[in-house]
This record gives structure tokens, sequence and C-alpha cells, in this order.
């Protein structure tokens, strides 16, 4: 602490470090004013390892005097001591999730200094759901067409780790938009953001904006990417009956000519449902398609669909006897193409 307030800078700006260090241990209320008071030096060194100090404290160190230096600091003229005083606030945690904080924070995000814009998305996000407010949801789908790409990736990011208060048809607009994004990186985390919403980002909207999205020219990279994102949307998305019919045709269309789509969490006794619920003939092929990736067995006696799987059966019921005869022969046309196929690489081989 006395170092802390020695003549030389090295030795100020050294004794802020080596008390961070100490971690919670170190939270008492001399410490936290004696880094107070070097937020203030007159060198901007000592200055930002007092707030990178005072963010190794962790919420031990949330008061109202740190929060309102901080808050001093994030007007800094220079840009190293903003970044810094954003970190810190961000491991602050829930206790500094004020409205003057988020204010602050939402100001950072229109700072000149991209590394500044970046830290404040981040700080956003680890300040977690209690951060998930209408201005800032706003703020971060504005950041998402930021100029720099690394401040693109955190707002992506961040909008993913808001939770179900995010998924509105703005934050899902965006990041379907975000797909688009001439960087690959920003293409990924804006696909696996919109995975991370679930169910919440599973509207009619957004998911043929996502099917769509399937039609266009896309990279072998990101069909990664949006492969899972896809999958893990089908998984819990309970309208999908509502689906058109060329809605489910581009679909059944890209996973068909895509090598690497992963089907495995789709259960098939949802994609029978679906079919059978909507009567749209253009599930057939998909339902069939899925229970032959999966090794999955099907069998109709009467009224009844019985599905076979490693963990047994399941068995449930139809009223419309025309669509299980259409059941039938979707499996019935998968077995011949693949006899078709098995015939074509033999004669191949011959």
């Amino acid at each position: 602490i006395n170092a802390s307030r020695d003549e030389e800078y090295n030795v100020r700006w050294k004794a802020c470090e080596a008390l961070g260090k100490l971690g919670e241990k170190a939270a008492t209320n001399e410490v936290i004013a004696a880094f107070i008071n070097a937020a203030r030096d007159k060198d901007y060194d000592v200055r930002m390892g007092a707030w990178a100090a005072l963010g190794m404290l962790g919420e031990e160190a949330a008061i109202n005097e740190v929060t309102a230096a901080l808050l001093n600091a994030m007007s800094d003229e220079k840009y190293y001591v903003r970044w810094e005083a954003c970190q810190a606030l961000a491991k602050l945690g829930e206790k500094a999730t004020t409205n003057e904080v988020i204010a602050a924070l939402l100001d950072a995000l229109r700072d000149d200094n991209r590394n500044v814009r970046v830290e404040e998305c981040e700080a956003l996000g680890k300040l977690g759901e209690s951060a998930a407010r209408n201005e800032v949801i706003t703020a971060l789908v504005n950041a998402v067409g930021d100029v720099n790409r690394n401040v693109r990736r955190e707002a992506c990011e961040t909008l993913g780790k808001l939770g179900e208060r995010a998924a509105t048809n703005e934050v899902i607009a965006a990041l379907l938009n975000a797909m688009r994004d001439g960087n690959a990186d920003v293409r990924g985390d804006a696909y696996e953001a919109l995975g991370n919403l679930g169910e919440k980002a599973a509207t009619i909207e957004g998911f043929v904006a996502l099917v769509n999205e399937l039609s266009g020219t896309i990279s072998d990279a990101d069909h990664i990417y949006l492969n899972e994102c896809l999958v893990r949307v089908m998984c819990s998305f309970d309208e999908m009956k509502q689906l058109k019919s060329e809605t489910v045709e581009k679909l059944f269309y890209f996973i068909r000519n895509v090598t690497q789509f992963d089907l495995t969490p789709i259960s098939l006794e949802h994609m029978s449902k679906v079919f059978l619920d909507s009567g749209i003939v253009r599930w057939l092929g998909l339902v069939a398609y899925v229970a032959l990736l999966q090794g999955i067995a099907v069998t109709v006696k009467g009224s009844c669909i019985w599905i076979y799987d490693g963990k047994g059966s399941l068995e449930f019921n139809s009223d419309r006897p025309e669509l299980l005869a259409s059941l039938i022969e979707a499996f019935g046309n998968q077995k011949s193409a693949i006899e078709c196929g098995w015939s074509s690489m033999q004669g191949s081989d011959n």
C-alpha cells in the first residue's frame, strides 16, 4: 500500500499489480482505497494498473466508491485506461449492474477505439441476463454491424449469452444477416449465437430465413457452423408443422447434399409426428432419410407406427390411413434408391 504512493511511477504501477495478484484476500478497505487513489494518478500506466488490479479482486470490490471511480475512468483520455475500466466493471459481477453502469457501457459502445468497443460487448455479456435490457439488446444489434470484425464477433457472442430475453425478431434478423458477413469468424459466431438461443429463436420467420440461407453460396467451413445451428433449432422447434411445402423441400435438399450433416440428435418420432400433423408430403423424404442415417427401423401395423432404435421401440397412432400409406411408400422409395445406388457401385467396380 505504501509503495502505491512511491515517487517513482514504475514502483506505484508494480505495487498495484502485486496487490491485485493477491486476489480477494487483499480486498480490504485500505487496499481498495489505495487503488482508488492510484486510479487518479497522473501516469496512465499506474491508472491502468489500478483498474486491472481492482478487477482481480472480483465481487469483493463491488462497493459504491469503486463503481463510481470506474465510471469516471471510462472517460479517461487514454484508451488503455478505458479498456481496463471496462474489464474491471465486468469482473465485479451483478453487483455492478446498475442503471448508471449499463448507461456507461452503452455509451462506450460508441468509443472511437475498437478495442474498447470489443471490451464493452464482452463486459455486457459477463453481466449476464441482468443486462438483457431493451436498450442493451438494441445497442448490441447495432454493434453486429460495426466496421471492426472483432466487435461484430463479440456482439454476436454476447447476444447468444443473454438468454431468452434476447430472442427477439430484431436479434434474430441481425444474426441471420451476420451469417452473410464477409468474415468467416463472424459468421461462425452468428451461427453459434442463434443456436444458443435455441427454441426461443425458432420462430416461423426465423426458421424460414435460416433455411433460405441454405440456398445461397455457403463455404465448406460455414457448413459446419450452419449444420449445428440448424439441427439445434430443429430439435427444439415445435412449430415445424407450420412450415410451407417449399421450405421443407429446401431443407431436405440441403440435408441430402451435405455429407457431413449430423442428424443423430433429431428425433425420428418428432419428425414423423410433424408429417402426420401437417400432412405435407415433402416431409416424407426427410423422415425416411433420417431413419436411414440413424439406422432406425420403422414398421406400420394397422393404424400404428412402430419405431425401433437402439434404445427400444416407440408406438404412435394415426387416424389418417392415407398418410400411413404415404409413409410406407416413402420408405419403399428410400429402399429402392439405396438398391439402385448399390447396383451402380457394383457396376462401376466391374
